[in-house]
Parts: structure tokens; sequence; C-alpha cells
């Protein structure tokens, strides 16, 4: 395996908006400046909690010498799977680039996670793909990681092929309370609470434009149907919306891309003075309404928050 550059070699992808993180689909070139990363297996859908705590430990290993990566295939492995059911992702994959960028990650290795890819067998998948492709200098998974043509390999499997060539391998405990099927369940509920607390930052969806107005972008995790206050992080404004059953987003004047879920209304709000256009003196539910919104405060970039001990 080639020599990892000094970091110097290496920018710090993702730390303003003037650069983005790469995405790699193929081999890196035997002098490339990305050889030699530490690299985080998994799904890495939303970025919760749990994950970082991953980056936490990867980021410490490469001790800012070395690059940081994550591995994380598209599509997605369950959409390869079961081709007929609802993604219900947190995070789509221009998403998860930008979110990628703003924790500091160098690359992000996202293959075309096809029938070939599928079967590859746990020693090709740690030779051809960790070693060969990218060139690793160490991983980093969680204690259930499982990989390999029908999942045969496990952490104690990854540890002995990985260091048969020189890679060395750090098994993370699992951070239960924050996982992705959670913040899944509680979105269904409409239980921001839970899902802010598993992300350790406001949940955004990706709103795309359709011939009923706007929606929430296909694949995407769908909220219980409701109002909400949310926030647009480009344009800086907090409103409410309506959500329905289809994904359908009432509430929404301008042209954008994306908002940030702050928290479910009750109904008392929905003659809230933050509905568009109501022309009506500010009552006490606004005020409790100005009270949640300054509590829940808007999205915050990852970029700018430090890694916290995750609980176990």
């Amino acid at each position: 395996m080639n020599a990892p550059l000094p970091r110097e070699a290496h920018p710090q992808h993702g730390r303003d908006d003037s650069q983005s993180v790469e995405i790699v689909r193929s081999a890196l070139p035997s002098n490339s400046r990305l050889a030699g990363a530490v690299i985080a297996l998994g799904n890495f859908d939303g970025f919760h909690r749990g994950h970082r705590f991953l980056l936490q430990q990867a980021h410490r290993l490469a001790a800012r010498r070395l690059p940081v990566a994550i591995m994380s295939a598209e599509p997605h492995p369950r959409q390869f799977f079961n081709p007929g059911t609802p993604l219900q992702r947190l995070a789509l994959p221009t998403q998860k680039h930008r979110l990628a960028r703003e924790l500091g990650l160098d690359y992000v290795f996202e293959p075309r996670f096809d029938r070939s890819f599928a079967s590859l067998t746990p020693h090709a998948f740690v030779r051809e793909v960790l070693h060969d492709m990218l060139q690793v200098s160490n991983v980093v998974v969680g204690e259930n990681f499982r990989f390999g043509a029908r999942r045969a390999g496990d952490c104690a499997m990854l540890t002995e092929l990985s260091a048969d060539l020189g890679i060395g391998v750090e098994v993370v405990s699992l951070q239960g309370r924050f996982s992705s099927s959670r913040i899944r369940d509680a979105l269904a509920c409409g239980d921001l609470d839970t899902v802010h607390d598993c992300l350790g930052r406001t949940w955004e969806a990706k709103i795309d434009q359709s011939e009923n107005g706007h929606v929430l972008a296909s694949g995407l995790m769908r909220p219980a149907e409701g109002q909400y206050l949310v926030h647009d992080p480009d344009r800086g404004e907090t409103f409410t919306i309506r959500l329905d059953a289809c994904g359908r987003l009432d509430g929404i004047h301008e042209q954008t891309d994306r908002i940030a879920f702050l928290t479910r209304l009750p109904a008392v709000f929905l003659a809230s003075r933050y509905a568009v256009g109501l022309p009506f003196a500010a009552t006490a539910d606004d005020h409790a309404l100005d009270a949640v919104a300054g509590a829940s405060g808007p999205h915050i970039p990852l970029a700018d928050q430090a890694f916290t001990h995750v609980e176990p």
C-alpha cells in the first residue's frame, strides 16, 4: 500500500461552502492524496449521533494527518433487495453529501450497490475494495457490522482479514439510543423532540416542486401529517406549513429546496400570525409559538457543532 501523504496535502473538505466533499465511485489513483484514509463503514442515513460517534473515532485515528471518509453505497441496499418497498430515507444522496462536507469528511466512497457488489465475499470486499481500490489505512465500524455476500462477514472476520493486509480495524460499541429506525418511528408520530435528540440537530427535508405545489422529495421519510413550525436555512426564515398524508406542503410561498422541521404544532396554532398573511394582532397563542421557535432555534450547520459525548 502506498504511504499516506502528510495531512497538509489533504485539504479540509467541507470547512466552508466553497468546497465540496469528493464523491469516489472507482479506484483511487496510486498517488491519490486521498490514499491512506481512515474510513467508517455503514449506511449513514441521516448522520445521527451514533453515526457521528463513529466519525469521532475516525477523526481521532486520523489525528489530522490522514484523510477521513465513509463508505455509503447507492442505491440504498434496501432499495436493491426490496425494490417495491418505499425507502423512507432520512437523507437523500445530495443531502448526505452536504452533511458529509459539514462534518469535515474528505470523501464519500459511494459504490453502486448492484448484483456484482452484493455478491462480493468478505475476503474480496476487504482485499479488492478496501485495500486495492481505496488503499485505506484504518477502518471504523459498529460492533454489529456485517458485510459481504449474505452478510457472511462480521467484525472478527473483518479484523482478521484486514490485519493480513496491514489495515487497522476499530470496532465501536453501539450507541443504541440513537438509530435510524428510532428516528423514522418518531417522525411517523410527529415526535420531533425524539428526532432532534437522536440527530443532535433539526431534521431537514429536501423539497421538490410538482404540479400540486411543494412536496417532500420522493424516497424521503414522511412525517405524520399536521402543521409544523419549519425553518428555511437558505433564507433564514421561520414559518408554519401544513403537511398532508401524500407529502404535499401548504404554506411555502418562496422557491426553496429544503426546510428544517422544528416542531409539530397543535391545532390551536392554526390561526397563528405565522400562518401566511394573517393580519391578526399577537395573542397568547402567538407568544407561545414565539417561545417554541426560540427554544427550537433554526437549523445549525453541523460544521459549527462540536462532537458531544454519546450516551451508551
